[in-house]
């Protein structure tokens, strides 16, 4: 009994310390909205590259800062964005709803380097682009080992549950 009442106090007292700490070592955080020019921004994707630039993607396009989100420029202005990624060579991807646009140079210029609809992006440990696509009436998960260039699917245990478009 007596070694149950001190495990009791012991954890008891454990736990008092770790309240304790948690408020000295934790501080209050206290947000803001980005305004991002004159225009609504409905933050979906945050991404930023090697050398500190912070991309933001939304609805309305995708913004880029240079200065640790102090000012902000829009640098694609695709609507219905759907995912942005970083490749390890700091190409940006932005798939949307009707299309994959590749910047090689920081969001400066966009390369179209596919019109099927984008449900994700991402890349994996090897460098190479995955991407989550639908063409009208198929899709699936496809493989990029050349940035975009070319396509495979992967079929390997995945299969693409289509959805019904139309009228019934």
């Amino acid at each position: 009994m007596k070694n149950t009442k001190v495990f009791l106090g012991l954890l008891i007292c454990l736990q008092i310390i770790a309240a304790t700490a948690s408020d000295l070592f934790c501080q209050k955080m206290e947000w803001t909205c980005e305004k991002f020019g004159d225009k609504y921004v409905d933050p979906k994707f945050i991404v930023f590259n090697s050398v500190g630039d912070i991309f933001v993607g939304g609805e309305r396009g995708v913004y880029r800062s240079t200065n640790n989100g102090n000012n902000w420029t829009l640098v694609n202005s695709e609507w219905n964005i759907t995912s942005l990624v970083i490749d390890f060579d700091g190409n940006l991807f932005v798939g949307s709803r009707s299309r994959l646009l590749r910047s090689i140079d920081n969001g400066e210029t966009w390369v179209e380097i596919s019109t099927f609809q984008v449900t994700n992006l991402c890349i994996n440990s090897d460098g190479e682009l995955l991407a989550g696509f639908i063409t009208g009436f198929s899709g699936g998960l496809f493989i990029s080992k050349d940035k975009g260039e070319s396509w495979s699917k992967i079929e390997n245990g995945i299969v693409y549950r289509g959805r019904f478009t139309g009228n019934a």
